[in-house]
């Protein structure tokens, strides 16, 4: 048993809440997208993309609300060669998401589950 000198103690509660509430969520989404799929005939670009305007909307009323999106502006004026590995990791995760919705289309979010 290790000793913990940390100034913040016994969070594993806190962390097996959060696992948690991350299994049950994911769990979720990709039932839920499953029956958006099934119930309104939508292709996986266009879940894509409505699924990337919210996330976009979400993160950026976060940056604003927090007073960080003058940091991110200032820390990618000052650091431009930062932009091709922005973009470089943009289109992985959107190839990335394309693979995610064509399985849960094609195959259901039971199989999508199991090998996530």
């Amino acid at each position: 048993y290790e000793v913990n000198e940390a100034p913040v103690r016994d969070t594993e509660l806190l962390g097996v809440c959060f696992i948690s509430a991350y299994m049950v969520c994911d769990s979720f989404t990709s039932n839920y997208q499953s029956r958006v799929f099934k119930q309104y005939s939508v292709g996986s670009i266009t879940m894509m993309v409505y699924t990337n305007l919210f996330s976009t909307a979400f993160t950026a009323l976060g940056l604003c609300l927090t007073w960080e999106l003058a940091d991110v502006s200032r820390f990618v004026s000052e650091n431009p060669a930062i932009l091709p590995h922005i973009f470089l990791m943009a289109v992985c995760s959107a190839i990335g998401q394309l693979f995610i919705f064509h399985t849960i289309k094609t195959y259901g979010p039971l199989v999508f589950a199991t090998i996530q």
